[in-house]
């Protein structure tokens, strides 16, 4: 636009003659005049406005001229020509004013020079008429043909001009070319950046090159919102991966809440496939003899097989008792060569990434879980499984205390049963101490009855006997 207004103001007229570019809507963008730019068309021109419906014939794109009357009531002779640009509906104007009185008077003067002159003036005008039609009017229609062509939307590298008349047609021929150049480079860039290539760079003309800034700021938007874009899907693909596997443990966790055994086969065999480890092992803390507390392993999973091994490790023993203790999360990268080995069917092999994650309840520790993997896991990865540790170590912990109020109930039971029966022997043993008693009471009574009637006889014996002795004294 800065180049097409450059050319508008460099536009020579006769003597009182103008030049100006009009929107599509109708807004002067060029004129000689600066107070007139910005300002709409109706206002400047209402009354041609209203009569020729400039309003209406600008935007599409009609060639066509009409006389006026100015203010100082000279008559102008006006003409409209259309620039248009591929892709845009609309089209731009080049309107040009030109005095009937100055056409005249340069009309006369030549007239009278050439009447005054003569033969040999119209010899010389003849001469320099045809070096002007070649050194002027050829470029000026090559300059003029190429404006049509760009105001039709045509931009080729092939349309560049070259002018060698040393005047400022030159240097409206070399703008032209800068115009073309520019124009063509900025097509190139927004085909790129069409085409995704938001990479792309593209030169400024100047830094009053709105459009090309324009451009630039447009794929710096596009690159950000592409980038944005990428890290959206990214994190919603994370965030579905990690509540579908929160969602499926919470199922596993949910079915399998009466066995330990049962739940930590489940959780293990699924959080090596679900993570696309190789192995893993899940070690429990066994903390009912208060003398020998140690970690014991549950569960372990390798290459699709279980394995059900016997092993014990101590409070304090290994990376198992580091992380029980530190109650954080342990990862390893570097891995000895005796430390672990992953077995299929092609060999052996130490892994290049193991994972030790605390099965914590609040802050207390009920075990650790051990994973083995050729390969370093992601951030979010490492977060999901101390997420299913946490239900995990929450669902071990119900299972023991069900467990455990199971074993006191049975206890409680059994005690019960025990008193019912203990109950049982001690009533029949009252029983028995009753009838014991009675009898006891009863063979007392007997026996006083049997001393009573002793001592009756004994009484009567020795009443018997005193009055025999008190008969015998008589006797005596």
């Amino acid at each position: 636009l800065t180049a097409l207004q450059d050319l508008v103001y460099e536009v020579e007229t006769v003597e009182g003659g103008f030049a100006f570019l009009v929107s599509p809507e109708g807004v002067i963008a060029g004129h000689p005049n600066s107070e007139l730019i910005s300002k709409n068309i109706a206002e400047v021109f209402s009354a041609e406005t209203k009569e020729h419906n400039l309003l209406q014939r600008i935007p599409k794109g009609d060639e066509f001229s009409f006389s006026r009357i100015d203010n100082e009531g000279s008559s102008h002779y006006m003409f409209f020509s259309p620039i248009t640009v591929k892709g845009v509906p609309r089209s731009w104007s080049l309107a040009i004013s030109v005095p009937y009185s100055q056409v005249m008077q340069t009309a006369n003067q030549s007239l009278l020079v050439s009447l005054l002159v003569g033969v040999i003036a119209l010899l010389v005008v003849i001469t320099l008429l045809y070096f002007i039609s070649n050194s002027l009017t050829k470029p000026i229609v090559s300059i003029t043909s190429t404006l049509k062509r760009i105001a039709q939307g045509e931009i080729s590298s092939k349309m560049k001009l070259d002018v060698n008349s040393g005047d400022e047609v030159e240097e409206m021929a070399e703008a032209l070319n800068r115009s073309i150049e520019g124009l063509n480079n900025k097509t190139d860039f927004a085909l790129d950046i069409g085409k995704g290539k938001l990479d792309s760079e593209l030169n400024l003309l100047s830094d009053q090159d709105i459009l090309g800034k324009s451009l630039i700021d447009m794929r710096n938007s596009l690159k950000i919102a592409n980038d944005e874009e990428e890290k959206r899907k990214e994190e919603d693909k994370v965030r579905a991966w990690i509540n579908e596997g929160v969602a499926k443990f919470a199922d596993i966790l949910r079915k399998n809440n009466d066995n330990i055994q049962t739940l930590s086969d489940e959780v293990v065999s699924n959080l090596v496939k679900y993570l696309k480890a190789n192995q893993a092992g899940m070690f429990l803390l066994e903390d009912e003899d208060k003398n020998d507390i140690h970690f014991s392993l549950a569960s372990a999973y390798a290459w699709d097989r279980k394995k059900f091994v016997n092993k014990r490790v101590d409070l304090s023993e290994g990376l198992i008792g580091a992380c029980a203790m530190e109650k954080e999360t342990i990862q390893l990268t570097e891995i000895p060569d005796d430390y672990v080995e992953i077995t299929s069917g092609l060999g052996k092999a130490t892994p290049s990434y193991i994972l030790l994650v605390p099965l914590k309840h609040e802050e207390d520790v009920l075990g650790v879980i051990e994973i083995a993997s050729f390969r370093v896991f992601e951030k979010h990865e490492v977060e999901f499984t101390e997420r299913v540790a946490q239900s995990i170590a929450s669902t071990i912990l119900s299972v023991k205390i069900n467990a455990r109020t199971r074993m006191l109930l049975e206890q409680s039971q059994q005690q019960a049963e025990e008193m019912l029966a203990q109950e049982e022997e001690m009533r029949q043993n009252m029983e028995e101490l009753q009838a014991t008693q009675e009898e006891m009471s009863r063979k007392a009574q007997e026996q006083k009855q049997r001393e009573d009637d002793l001592r009756r006889e004994f009484e009567q014996e020795k009443e018997k006997l005193m009055q025999e002795i008190k008969e015998l004294k008589k006797k005596k």
